[in-house]
C-alpha cells in the first residue's frame, strides 16, 4: 500500500494557502530540518518567491524526522520541488504573507486539518482527521471522483478494488491528499477534534516530557478520557478516568522509545492533542 502525500511540484500561494498544516506519512531526503527553511527567505524582495532560483540556496541535505515540523514561509509562494519527501511523522507548515511572516500576527492565523492514518479496526481501514470547520472531501481513482462535504464521511463500500487519493479542503485551505488502497476491507472517516482558531485554550501539560518511567497529565480542568497512540494513528493506551479528574499518572516504561501522541478529551466535550516522547 502507497502512503505518500502528493506534495512533489505543489505551489502554496497568497491567494489559496494562507497558512496550511498537514502530517506527511512516508519518504526520506528532504532539505530542511525542524525550525530551519527548505529555502533563503525572500522578505527583502517581495517580487522573488521561494520558487525561483536566485535568491533560494537550499541549505544542507537532511531529513526532516519524525515528530518534527519543517516551516516554509515566503511574500507570495513556496514550491515544492519534486522528489520532496519526509519522514512518517512529520509536519509541514506553510506562510505566505506579503509583508513579512516573522512579524505575522496570530489573529490573521487559519488553521487547517491533518490526516492521521490509523489502522484497521473492526474490519474497516480508518482515517481521522482535525477540522475547524465543514470539510469537503473529494475521492478520486479510475473512472471515479466523488465529492462529499461535512466533518465525517464513510468512503463508499460500491467502490471498486485499488488505488484511491483521499483530499479535504477546510477552511479554505487544501490539504494535501493521501492515497488509499481499498481491498476487502471497508473505509470510513471520522472526526478527530481540535481546538477552534480564536477559541481560548486550555491549559494543560504532560511532565515529565521526555520521560522513560511516568508522565503526569496535569489540566486546569476535569477530564474524561485519555488516548496515546503512534504517529501514524494506532492505538497504544486508552484510560477513562474518575469523574472531576483534573491529574492522572501514566506508566510509560513499556513503551519503545519513540514519539507519541497523547490526546484528553475535556469535560466541557472539547479536546486537544500534544506529543510526547518516550526516551530510555
Amino acid at each position: 500500500m502507497v502512503n505518500d502525500y502528493y506534495l512533489q511540484n505543489r505551489t502554496f500561494d497568497k491567494d489559496r494557502d494562507i497558512e496550511c498544516e498537514g502530517s506527511m506519512v512516508v519518504g526520506k531526503n528532504t532539505l530542511a530540518a525542524k525550525n530551519n527553511y527548505l529555502y533563503t527567505r525572500t522578505n527583502h524582495d517581495p517580487l522573488l518567491s521561494t520558487s525561483e532560483t536566485k535568491k533560494t540556496v537550499p541549505l544542507n541535505d537532511v531529513v526532516v524526522k519524525s515528530g518534527s515540523e519543517l516551516l516554509l514561509e515566503a511574500k507570495t509562494s513556496v514550491t515544492i520541488k519534486s522528489g520532496f519527501k519526509a519522514e512518517s511523522g512529520s509536519g509541514l507548515r506553510v506562510k505566505i504573507d506579503p509583508l513579512n511572516p516573522s512579524t505575522r500576527s496570530d489573529k490573521n492565523k487559519y488553521t487547517c486539518g491533518r490526516i492521521l492514518r490509523t489502522s484497521a479496526t473492526n474490519g474497516k481501514e480508518q482515517f481521522r482527521y482535525s477540522v475547524n470547520d465543514d470539510v469537503t472531501w473529494t475521492i478520486k481513482g479510475y473512472h471515479t471522483q466523488l465529492q462529499l462535504s461535512g466533518k465525517a464521511i464513510e468512503i463508499p463500500s460500491h467502490l471498486q478494488k485499488g488505488q484511491y487519493s483521499l483530499s479535504a479542503n477546510s477552511v479554505g485551505c487544501n490539504i494535501p491528499s493521501i492515497v488509499l488502497d481499498i481491498s476487502n476491507i471497508g473505509v470510513e472517516v471520522t472526526e478527530f477534534k481540535q481546538p477552534v482558531v480564536n477559541r481560548p485554550e486550555i491549559n494543560w501539560k504532560v511532565s515529565p516530557n521526555p520521560s522513560s518511567t511516568f508522565i503526569t497529565v496535569e489540566s486546569e480542568i476535569s477530564f474524561t478520557a485519555l488516548r496515546i497512540t503512534d504517529l501514524e494513528g494506532r492505538l497504544i493506551k486508552k484510560i477513562k478516568v474518575r469523574e472531576n479528574t483534573t491529574e492522572l499518572e501514566v506508566d510509560v516504561s513499556a513503551y519503545s522509545s519513540t514519539t507519541y501522541l497523547i490526546s484528553i478529551e475535556f469535560k466541557n466535550g472539547e479536546s486537544d492533542i500534544k506529543k510526547i516522547i518516550v526516551q530510555h
